[in-house]
């Protein structure tokens, strides 16, 4: 009897544990991933129900389809991050087909179609005709993209530097922490600052990030600096989403070293004119040395940072992989 009680304690334990698991998916992926939504009209501006609109990521070429409901409005949440089209069809209607919209981390990308009259073998296709700015959101936001992750100098390739290009965002001390917990936002204390990771609370108890992922898995992030909605939490100062990386239908890998070595460095110009002790110092060079002239060694630097990067396809248009 007693093993019995104790294996559907187990059972129940577990039953809890998955069903707090799947109430939790639906609210990660409102901050980790983007959505489109938008209306579908014929030419006097009458919503058309029941349209047919897929959306396919152009990198891995997975589709959702839905429908339009009874006043022509889609909308369709949870997408990851990437270039998308978009293809609307109705019947009576031609197709239409709008491609390389560009779809960005917790935004709300607003893309409507006006159909034309037709059958719909016939396709018009639009190439990334989206506008750019947010009509959906009041809320204030920087994105920080894949290029600049990439090309901007990053101390220690930390990418929590790059909150600093957010309107508002400042450096407390002038010194660059490597947990970045002395970013303060439009003059809110640096410990209110959220952080997420694909979608998982990323916030220490004193206001620093957890983890802080290396610059070669992140696809992008978003500084949001006011009007945030709810499901950010507790964060009244800003709140950093951070995407990694996916793999696509093609294979992709880096190789790398970063390396910073005083042998790539010029001496200072004190050190190398006035640096010597009057000759008492061991480091002393030249023929002045005698007189305080003499040039001092360098200070000795070595740093190195490698590592390596690979995506790909398992399954092409099903399942796919990204290791860094």
């Amino acid at each position: 009897m007693r093993t019995q009680s104790f294996l559907q304690r187990v059972k129940c334990a577990w039953f809890l544990a998955g069903f707090v698991v799947v109430l939790s998916l639906p609210a990660t992926a409102q901050i980790e991933s983007g959505t489109f939504t938008g209306t579908v009209t014929d030419p006097s501006g009458a919503s058309i129900p029941a349209s047919v609109v897929t959306i396919t990521n152009q990198a891995t070429n997975v589709a959702n389809t839905f429908q339009t409901d009874s006043t022509g409005i889609y909308r369709v949440s949870g997408l990851p991050p990437g270039l998308y089209s978009i293809k609307v069809e109705a019947a009576g209607f031609k197709t239409v087909v709008n491609r390389n919209l560009e779809l960005t981390v917790g935004i709300v990308q607003r893309v409507d179609f006006k159909m034309e009259l037709g059958k719909a073998v016939q396709a018009i296709t639009v190439e990334a005709s989206a506008p750019l700015v947010n009509s959906e959101e009041g809320r204030l936001s920087s994105l920080v993209g894949a290029s600049e992750v990439s090309n901007l100098p990053l101390n220690g390739r930390n990418v929590f530097q790059l909150m600093q290009l957010a309107p508002g965002a400042v450096n407390v001390f002038g010194v660059m922490f490597e947990s970045y917990e002395n970013t303060v936002v439009n003059g809110v204390r640096e410990n209110f600052n959220g952080f997420w990771l694909d979608g998982v609370a990323n916030k220490t108890l004193s206001g620093g990030p957890v983890t802080v992922p290396n610059a070669d898995i992140v696809q992008e992030f978003r500084i949001s600096t006011l009007n945030m909605s709810a499901e950010y939490g507790n964060s009244a100062g800003s709140v950093t989403t951070i995407v990694t990386k996916s793999g696509t239908n093609d294979f992709h890998g880096t190789a790398y070293e970063y390396l910073r070595n005083s042998a790539l460095d010029a001496n200072e110009f004190f050190r190398n004119m006035y640096g010597c002790e009057l000759g008492v110092d061991p480091f002393c060079h030249g023929p002045d040395q005698g007189n305080g002239r003499g040039s001092l060694d360098k200070n000795p630097l070595r740093f190195n940072q490698f590592g390596f990067t690979l995506g790909g396809p398992i399954r092409k248009d099903k399942t796919f992989f990204f290791a860094s």
